[in-house]
């Protein structure tokens, strides 16, 4: 998977986490992007939050292919947080490969990831 569109998936957990629905793991695994192994490892986590990640952490693993039909099937269930995912694909790699970081309630300068398309 692209290092694009993996940051578009690290930036989407903040809203993915708390609202997709985990329905979505046997439409991937039918499509065959997740094998039986992978929805264990997402079945193995104990509460739903972890799961979703671990579903998100295990995507950009499956390759490109994998990220097209998480779109698909994300659109087809979940079109809300497919258009949240959609804003984030169109926003400039200046705002994807920065990330900011605070410390006592503060924010730091930004840090640029090296890393350009």
């Amino acid at each position: 998977m692209s290092d694009r569109r993996r940051a578009v998936l690290r930036k989407s957990r903040v809203f993915l986490v708390p609202d997709m629905d985990l329905s979505i793991v046997d439409h991937l695994v039918s499509e065959l992007i997740l094998t039986e192994e992978d929805e264990e490892r997402i079945n193995a986590e104990k509460v739903r939050h972890d799961k979703v990640r671990k579903l998100i952490d295990l995507l950009p693993r499956r390759g490109e292919v994998a990220y097209n039909v998480f779109m698909k099937i994300l659109k087809e269930q979940q079109s809300f947080l497919y258009d949240q995912v959609k804003v984030l694909e169109d926003q400039s790699d200046d705002v994807l490969f920065t990330e900011s970081s605070y410390y006592n309630g503060k924010q730091l300068p930004k840090v640029y990831i090296i890393c350009r398309l």
